[in-house]
């Protein structure tokens, strides 16, 4: 019997923390989705009216680095004690908002998660294409080429898009589909062309090593 009644606290102690961490959780990933969404509001207007490429652009990141930095520490604590976090103890939406958070990291922090995000992509948590996103990102972020050819740049609003150098160009689509299952980057609506990436290779190589963080 009193087996049984110390059983039945047990449970009441694990259910109330659980609940307890469950609420802070929300508040934290709500914090981080609204720094996130602002952020992104400035930037589009900011990109809207300069190009994404420009020196207002720029500046931009380098003005939002301290306030960046603060949500960026907190999402990548929240990863490194509770892993992944699913959907059904947050909802869609809060779910998605640490992937989004450290895809607009640095390099380094991206890549202390890598590991994490793709065997959330191998265990269905997130999309291949999500997870070729985030390398290609932490890779142009780096100063190398991407893997599989979802990083574009324009020097101006009104310019064309050019991809970032990828590692290997001519196997590209074939690369994407035995290892993320994707399709091709002409099925993906990417404006893949490799006469014309190889034409512009240069420019898209000198504008790497600029941005490179």
């Amino acid at each position: 019997m009193i087996r049984y009644i110390v059983f039945l606290l047990l449970l009441f102690v694990n259910t109330v923390f659980s609940q307890i961490n469950k609420e802070e959780l929300t508040k934290e990933l709500s914090e981080i989705d609204h720094s996130l969404k602002l952020g992104s509001m400035k930037f589009l207007s900011v990109v809207m009216n300069n190009g994404a490429a420009s020196k207002e652009a720029k500046l931009f990141w380098l003005d939002n680095a301290v306030t960046d930095s603060v949500s960026v520490t907190k999402a990548s604590k929240i990863l490194e004690k509770n892993g992944f976090i699913d959907q059904e103890l947050v909802g869609n939406q809060l779910s998605k908002v640490l992937y989004k958070r450290i895809l607009r990291s640095g390099h380094k922090t991206m890549e202390k998660h890598i590991d994490l995000f793709f065997k959330a992509f191998k265990e269905g948590k997130i999309k291949a294409e999500d997870y070729a996103i985030y390398y290609d990102t932490y890779c142009v972020k780096k100063g190398v080429p991407q893997k599989y050819g979802t990083q574009m740049w324009q020097k101006s609003k009104d310019s064309k898009l050019y991809f970032f150098p990828i590692e290997n160009p001519e196997a590209v689509d074939q690369i994407r589909k035995e290892e993320l299952g994707l399709q091709s980057l002409k099925e993906s609506f990417y404006p893949w062309d490799l006469n014309e990436y190889q034409k512009n290779l240069d420019k898209s190589i000198l504008f790497l090593e600029e941005i490179k963080g």
